[in-house]
């Protein structure tokens, strides 16, 4: 578990980014829920990235943010190049284990960046079912070690029951990852601009271009194929391809030990007619100012 942060089109600035990096030292701030799934202290590591001149730039540190003496000197550069995408991830430090710097989110590839605050319950039991439906050309990305056996000096986690070490949920959101964009790749092409069925509901009153209806399609593709598989996923997810982005709260209808997932806000408080919205977008794991709505369960945002 971990918490979460998506800033577009704002101006960003040292408090934002310092009130996003204090969730991981502060009691959890999340109004209207108190889910468990919500730690009031992370206590690991990080990763910020930005977007500039078509590139993701991303830093990562593997231990808590205050331990890092770069910590100013980043936030300095981020807040001077004032980009207009920024994308973090703090990373929960449950057993007292440090991730390399692969595993540690933001997940990138190419233009797609993707954060997953959750879990797949019994990951190791399903792995080889989720595996399956990822592409090859993704299997090399996802960091190789847990399709290798006898790596030397690697904590590999072998418990099928395993619900919520640092290792599985941070290499299961990576899988999620490229199960996305192998799930994104088989039906571009294919993709017709219509109106799928869904248990998923928007709350934005305009239409939906045809990438952004694509991106919906591809998880509600995975969330089915998770509940014929018999797989628990939670979570609040953010993935985008730099332009469109989706945000979205899920838990399957099969998840034990939960009834909501993780919280999940946003603020877009500007406004061009009563059913349009400016591109503006902060999404965060908790409140980053004083006007905040919650994410429904089962409900997606496009910024």
């Amino acid at each position: 578990m971990g918490r979460l942060l998506l800033c577009v089109n704002i101006i960003l600035t040292n408090t934002i980014i310092y009130k996003f990096l204090n969730q991981s030292i502060n009691v959890k701030n999340t109004p209207t829920k108190n889910n468990h799934l919500d730690l009031d202290y992370h206590l690991g590591g990080y990763g910020l990235a930005y977007f500039l001149d078509g590139v993701w730039h991303i830093y990562k540190y593997d231990d808590i943010y205050i331990n890092d003496t770069n910590i100013e000197n980043i936030i300095e550069n981020i807040v001077n190049l004032k980009p207009k995408i920024l994308i973090g991830y703090l990373q929960s430090k449950i057993n007292d284990e440090i991730l390399d710097h692969s595993n540690i989110q933001p997940f990138i590839y190419q233009k797609y960046v993707f954060i997953h605050d959750g879990l797949i319950r019994n990951f190791n039991k399903y792995k080889l079912i989720i595996k399956n439906k990822i592409s090859e050309k993704y299997i090399g990305c996802i960091g190789c070690i847990d399709f290798i056996d006898n790596v030397d000096n690697v904590k590999i986690c072998n418990n099928n029951e395993c619900i919520n070490c640092d290792y599985c949920n941070s290499i299961s959101s990576k899988y999620f990852f490229y199960l996305v964009l192998s799930i994104l790749d088989s039906y571009y092409n294919e993709f017709i601009d219509s109106n799928s069925d869904s248990e998923f509901d928007s709350e934005l009153n305009y239409n939906f271009t045809k990438k952004e209806e694509l991106f919906r399609f591809v998880f509600t593709f995975i969330f089915e194929y998770f509940k014929q598989e018999n797989i628990e996923l939670v979570g609040s997810f953010i993935f985008s391809d730099s332009v469109n982005f989706i945000a979205i709260r899920y838990i399957s209808p099969n998840f034990q030990k939960a009834n909501f997932p993780p919280a999940l806000y946003i603020n877009r408080s500007k406004k061009i007619t009563p059913n349009i919205f400016l591109n503006y977008g902060l999404v965060s794991s908790e409140p980053i100012n004083e006007i905040w709505e919650c994410i429904r369960s089962n409900h997606y945002h496009m910024i």
